[in-house]
């Protein structure tokens, strides 16, 4: 089941960074408080994995708003910079940077 509530001052600050579908169909629009896909609870603040810089440290995005549109999903966040890997915690440094981006699962539920 998932909780959807319209917000659309969020939707209209950030309209022309999100793919066509969502432009297009605005008033489809929804943000959401969390979203379960495939087995797994996605909500802001959760950490994605994005990528592979080119020093060969992953890069990671802070998910800030969830969006869902005819069925859609997009995940809108905010890039992180990773700074290195610490051995004795076996995780990455990282901090956020001024970036934004957005990502969408590859298949929809």
């Amino acid at each position: 089941m998932w909780y959807i509530s319209r917000n659309t001052n969020i939707f209209f600050c950030f309209r022309n960074n999100l793919p066509l579908l969502f432009i297009l169909n605005e008033f489809k629009c929804y943000a959401t408080s969390w979203i379960n896909y495939k087995g797994t609870r996605h909500s802001p603040s959760m950490v994605l994995f994005a990528e592979v810089d080119d020093g060969s440290l992953p890069s990671f995005a802070e998910i800030t708003k969830i969006f869902t549109n005819s069925g859609h999903i997009l995940f809108l966040c905010q890039q992180m910079r990773t700074l290195a890997f610490d051995e004795h915690a076996r995780g990455y440094t990282v901090v956020r940077s001024l970036k934004w981006t957005h990502a969408a699962p590859p298949t929809v539920l």
